[in-house]
C-alpha cells in the first residue's frame, strides 16, 4: 500500500508540532515522529485503522495520535 499525505493533513501535522514546540521542542518532536511511525505501519496493516467515513472509500484511512 502507498502512503500519502494530503496537504491539510500535512498542515495540520506542522501547526500541531509548532503548537506542542512553544512550550517543549523535543515533546513536538517525539509527537511528529509517533506519528510518522504509526503512518508508516499502515503499508504493512491498513486495515487496522478506520475509514474516513465521509470519504466512503476503502482506500482513504484516518490515524489518530494521541488524546481527542
Amino acid at each position: 500500500m502507498k502512503i500519502s499525505w494530503s496537504p491539510l493533513s500535512a498542515e495540520k501535522l506542522e501547526n500541531i508540532y509548532e503548537y506542542i514546540a512553544i512550550d517543549n521542542y523535543s515533546e513536538a518532536q517525539i509527537t511528529v515522529d509517533r506519528v510518522f511511525n504509526k503512518v508508516e505501519t499502515l503499508s504493512k496493516n491498513p486495515a487496522r485503522v478506520r475509514i474516513v467515513m465521509e470519504a466512503n472509500r476503502e482506500e482513504i484511512r484516518e490515524v489518530f495520535e494521541g488524546e481527542c
